[in-house]
């Protein structure tokens, strides 16, 4: 595929440049609006990417004759609806700061739709991406269109569109409906017509007349190298930062003050003589991540001093993290397990950067220093592809999900031990209906000293103990208790009643009103819901995040959902 970037500020086109370099996908650039028009006639690229706040140069691209699939970056829902409104649909939009995952995913996904469109029409297609693409083809057919009652054909002759069989406002009320319709027709001169066009640009005119800038909530501007900048100062998220925990080993990690998901990378750098071994362990996401490259190169000199990335797990807002790893560090491999390979390979990274732990002998790995690191396997604790990585000399265990814990922001230190309660709590909400005693007593035979997981404290005592809690807990739900009413609603209201006691009046009646919703509250208790029963204790934690209640208070909800044996998933 190959994409255009209008980026007049200069912003935007080392993300996309990591992104669709490690892919294998072409990039041009284009600074301004004389660059982007001569690389359009010369190229004629797949799609062109640019900003909301560029919209009005898109229309006029398109009232000369330049017919490209545009992917807008926009900053808010508000514009992303704006959007919709003229016949765009989700794959032509990425919500900064945007997941380079969706991205590629939605381009491929659009670019097969395209290159397959006579065959078949999907109704989530967008009806500008059908017009654009066939003018750009100078093609001659018909179109049949049909949403909620109202049905229009529209002919098009040469790669112009000759007219509508109905009204313009008819037209556009059928391009805003979420189920259109679609379908071609042939092409044929005795078609009744009541609107004509003179036109491409005619008709865009007619299509796009109402794109005007709109008054909008002030929200501040998104780039994707910082993080997004919150409503209240004092929940701004600070920046990672780097220390020292033992000679040769890092800690990266990522403080959410308003969450309980402390996240976790480690630098390993082993050493013996003149021989180095840069490793690291788990990855942050990008926009945490690019903040501590320069802390990551003061260890270690360059990153293409790195060897290797261990990952046991991949989230999707780490996937730029690890592609701009890869572009910036050529000489460094991926450590996975086959399950998240494959995922990667998805992703476009080339096999050659991979090793797999099931290719290591006895699943073991012995490094130039004469460290040795060990590789058992853990499926299913939680995901398929999950395992934990050992250290024979120094006995740390290093792991992704598993022996990770909820953590307080002002309780996070590298120096203490996780809250054996709070890994039990995250392993019974994050492990539900898993069991893998054998991957645990693996582990527990191993005899580690300390545990190095990707969220929360450290497990720095009693680590015997934990495995054994975590071993014997039981990972199964009472699933009958989400259909219980009374059960549910009484549960609510013991929670509101105790959050009455503990948060200021003002916080407690936005959760009311966040919820009023989804329920009816009579006095201090919940009497009605207006969902599935088996939907509110997700959109009771869901009103806690949107009402930016404090990491206790979420804290304490989830102990009440647990005590209950009611399962949540949303945090």
């Amino acid at each position: 595929m190959k994409f255009l970037l209008f980026d007049k500020e200069k912003r935007f086109y080392p993300i996309f440049g990591d992104i669709l370099d490690i892919t294998g996908h072409k990039l041009m650039v284009a600074l301004d609006e004389k660059k982007a028009k001569d690389l359009l006639k010369a190229v004629s690229p797949d799609f062109l990417i640019l900003r909301w706040k560029d919209r009005d140069f898109f229309v006029e691209l398109l009232k000369e004759g330049y017919f490209v699939v545009p992917i807008f970056l926009v900053e808010d829902y508000q514009q992303a609806e704006e959007l919709r409104k003229f016949g765009f649909s989700d794959f032509n939009i990425l919500i900064l700061p945007f997941n380079p995952l969706e991205f590629l995913n939605k381009s491929a996904k659009l670019y097969q739709t395209l290159e397959s469109l006579h065959d078949s029409i999907p109704s989530d297609l967008g009806i500008m991406n059908l017009f654009i693409s066939l003018l750009s083809r100078n093609t001659s057919t018909g179109v049949f269109l049909n949403a909620d009652g109202l049905s229009c054909e529209v002919y098009v002759k040469a790669g112009a569109v000759k007219g509508l069989s109905c009204s313009p406002e008819h037209f556009k009320g059928i391009i805003k409906s979420d189920n259109v319709s679609v379908k071609f027709l042939p092409y044929t001169e005795e078609a009744k017509l009541i609107t004509y066009f003179k036109n491409n640009a005619e008709f865009f005119s007619m299509l796009l007349e109402e794109v005007q800038p709109q008054p909008s909530i002030a929200y501040p501007e998104v780039v994707q190298e910082t993080v997004p900048q919150e409503v209240h100062e004092e929940v701004q998220p600070p920046a990672p930062s780097m220390l020292s925990v033992e000679e040769g080993l890092f800690l990266i990690n990522s403080l959410d003050p308003e969450g309980l998901l402390q996240r976790n990378m480690y630098l390993r750098v082993y050493e013996k003589g003149d021989s180095y071994v840069s490793l690291l362990f788990n990855v942050l996401p990008y926009h945490r991540f690019s903040i501590v490259r320069d802390e990551i190169e003061k260890a270690v000199g360059k990153l293409e001093n790195l060897r290797a990335l261990i990952l046991m797990d991949l989230l999707p807002e780490d996937t730029q993290s690890i592609l701009n790893l890869l572009n910036l560090a050529p000489k460094l491999y991926v450590i996975t397990s086959l399950p998240i390979a494959l995922s990667l390979i998805g992703l476009g990274v080339p096999e050659r950067r991979i090793k797999l732990v099931e290719s290591f002998p006895d699943g073991l790995l012995s490094l130039g220093t004469g460290d040795v690191l060990r590789f058992i396997k853990t499926p299913f604790l939680p995901e398929k592809g999950s395992f934990v990585v050992f250290e024979e000399k120094t006995k740390i265990l290093f792991s992704s999900k598993l022996f990770s814990s909820y953590c307080l922001p002002e309780e996070y230190s590298a120096h203490k031990t996780a809250k054996i309660e709070r890994v039990i709590l995250y392993h019974k909400l994050n492990f539900s209906g898993i069991e893998n005693t054998i991957g645990l007593a693996q582990i527990r035979l191993l005899n580690p000293s300390v545990i190095r997981p990707a969220f929360g404290n450290p497990i720095l005592e009693g680590v015997d103990d934990v495995i054994e809690k975590i071993s014997k807990q039981k990972n199964t739900f009472n699933l009958a208790n989400l259909e219980d009413e009374i059960l549910i609603l009484g549960l609510l209201s013991s929670i509101l009643f105790e959050l009455e006691k503990r948060i200021p009046k003002e916080k407690y009646e936005l959760i009311l009103d966040g919820l009023s919703e989804y329920v009816e509250v009579e006095g201090r208790a919940i009497s009605n819901s207006f969902v599935d029963v088996k939907k509110l204790p997700e959109l009771f934690i869901y009103t806690l995040h949107s009402a930016k209640m404090s990491p206790t208070v979420l804290l304490l909800t989830l102990e009440r959902f647990l005590e209950a044996e009611i399962p949540v998933f949303t945090i």
